[in-house]
């Protein structure tokens, strides 16, 4: 299958459960491009990124961070006659979209989806995501199905903050990936019907990790390594 991942940045170091995806539909013989509005850190990147070569997967118009210049560049893209598209007009209302079309953010990703090749599967991760590329579904940019995940603060603090914001998400998408049974109930309560919900855990490569046993001599402390986020 031809499968594009839909990611915030890429590379980020802490995504290690989105670059095992990545890695692992490869290795199962999909054709796996990458959406990024943001290029990420490339002084401090997995070794993955660079032995499956991914950074030639990158597929998304780069977004230059001075605003000048990303207006200009927008431009020169417009100019184009297959940029000529009734969802290049909608990524640029802002009463609708606020300030991803502000910042033009919204713009790019719509014009990235236009000029690459049909996709069966996009796969957006976390839930705000799948609300960007939900126009583009609807719009006929994306062809294929439409698949979200959700790891955490996508459903806790934005459903709080707005509540019913995935409900015509939840309409259009073709299936919603919770990483949690705690988050599948959530996303039940907000009306997902439950035959598009899968529960998908963070995978983990375990042959990664050789297991040394040890064992604790007369007075010897036990130490503990945590690693984690205190949060």
């Amino acid at each position: 299958m031809r499968i594009a991942f839909l990611i915030d940045v890429f590379p980020r170091i802490s995504n290690t459960f989105i670059l095992n995806q990545i890695t692992g539909l490869i290795d199962r013989g999909h054709e796996v491009d990458i959406f990024a509005p943001k290029l990420g850190d490339l002084r401090t990147i997995h070794a993955d990124v660079e032995n499956y070569r991914l950074l030639e997967r990158l597929r998304h118009i780069p977004v230059p961070r001075n605003y000048l210049l990303r207006l200009l560049k927008a431009a020169a893209l417009l100019t184009r006659p297959s940029h000529w598209h009734a969802s290049v007009l909608d990524a640029l209302n802002i009463a609708k979209y606020g300030r991803r079309a502000a910042s033009l953010s919204k713009l790019y990703t719509t014009l990235s989806f236009l000029r690459a090749k049909p996709y069966d599967i996009v796969h957006c991760q976390f839930g705000g995501l799948g609300l960007v590329a939900l126009p583009l579904l609807r719009q006929e940019v994306i062809k294929g199905k439409l698949v979200t995940s959700f790891r955490g603060a996508d459903l806790t603090k934005r459903l709080h903050a707005t509540p019913g914001i995935y409900h015509e998400l939840f309409q259009w998408g073709h299936l919603f990936l919770p990483v949690s049974e705690t988050f599948r109930r959530q996303l039940l309560e907000e009306d997902c019907n439950e035959g598009k919900v899968i529960v998908h855990h963070s995978g983990i490569a375990c042959d990664r990790f050789r297991h040394i046993e040890r064992r604790l001599g007369g007075g010897q402390t036990v130490n503990v390594l945590f690693v984690g986020r205190l949060a």
